[in-house]
């Protein structure tokens, strides 16, 4: 495999110019995780740029400006790695869900009674199964959905967390599940008016999953010139600019060989900034912004006085 990634690292960077590094690493299975494929790609680029020129304005019949002399040096690098991944197995923080349209018809248009089971499956141990009769009706869609709720609280017992019964948008009813499940079904006697069908979800048996993220981008910035002023060619005076910039940002994210289910992944990086959420976890990601630069300048009166200011 390490013959294999090599060529085609070879191959990206001959074809891009970008200099590209590809590993692939295959780690079994333990009592605590899941077999994996860990893939890792990196891109690696550094530039640099002198450029020099002079010019001259001329300002009437009496004055010019004039850049006698001057350069500008231009240097950065870029760096992007990433791990991503497949974990041989399903993704315990993944929760199934089911979902239904319910109907807008009225309570006497249509049949508001619904009898159904939810069966829930856990590996190879025995299915649960619960049993859920609904009797009454409400014209207000997010009073059924209320509705689907209590019935289902009531199968399972109140303070449940097997099944969370919500509204989606306007009209979408939603039971999702405890992630511990790796199977769900709902069986359905007949046509209702909360738009409850037969369902089956089943969790994969892989996921994808993403890696420790690293991007680094660096800018160096550094010229200086010499400008000359001149009035009826009497009086001049000259000017030595010299400035330089530089900076970098820097984002890393996850621990490197250590595969996160993709969606846990994105949730953690949109929360970083935000502490009251589900999934902030300070440690996970850091991002680190700096700039520094550096002026100077003087000013020298040649003609008629030599006086350096």
């Amino acid at each position: 495999m390490a013959e294999l990634t090599a060529r085609m690292s070879q191959v990206i960077t001959d074809f891009t110019g970008v200099e590209t590094n590809i590993t692939a690493v295959y780690k079994s299975a333990t009592d605590d995780s899941y077999g994996s494929f860990l893939f890792g790609i990196e891109f690696s680029k550094s530039f640099e740029y002198d450029v020099s020129f002079s010019s001259s304005i001329s300002l009437g019949d009496f004055s010019s400006i004039s850049v006698v002399e001057s350069s500008l040096a231009i240097g950065g690098s870029f760096l992007l790695s990433n791990e991503f991944g497949v974990i041989l197995g399903p993704d315990d923080t993944e929760g199934l869900k089911c979902v239904s349209e319910i109907s807008e018809d009225n309570c006497a248009s249509a049949n508001q009674n619904v009898d159904f089971d939810i069966i829930l499956f856990r590996d190879d141990n025995p299915p649960v199964a619960y049993n859920i009769s609904i009797t009454s009706c409400a014209e207000d869609v997010a009073a059924r959905v209320e509705i689907i709720k209590n019935g289902v609280n009531a199968a399972i017992g109140e303070g449940q967390e097997e099944v969370t019964v919500s509204l989606v948008g306007t009209s979408t009813l939603v039971l999702a599940f405890n992630p511990y499940w790796s199977k769900a079904q709902i069986y359905v006697l007949e046509e209702n008016i909360y738009g409850l069908t037969n369902d089956t979800q089943k969790k994969s048996g892989f996921h994808i999953a993403n890696g420790a993220t690293a991007l680094e981008v660096g800018l160096e910035l550094s010229g200086e010139a010499t400008v000359s002023a001149n009035v009826l060619d009497t009086i001049e005076v000259a000017a030595n600019i010299d400035a330089s910039m530089s900076g970098y940002l820097r984002f890393n994210s996850g621990t490197g060989g250590q595969l996160v289910p993709l969606d846990t992944w994105f949730s953690k990086v949109k929360s970083m900034l935000n502490a009251s959420a589900d999934f902030h976890d300070p440690d996970f990601a850091t991002c680190t912004l700096s700039v520094d630069g550096d002026f100077q300048t003087s000013v020298e009166a040649k003609q008629p006085l030599e006086i350096a200011l």
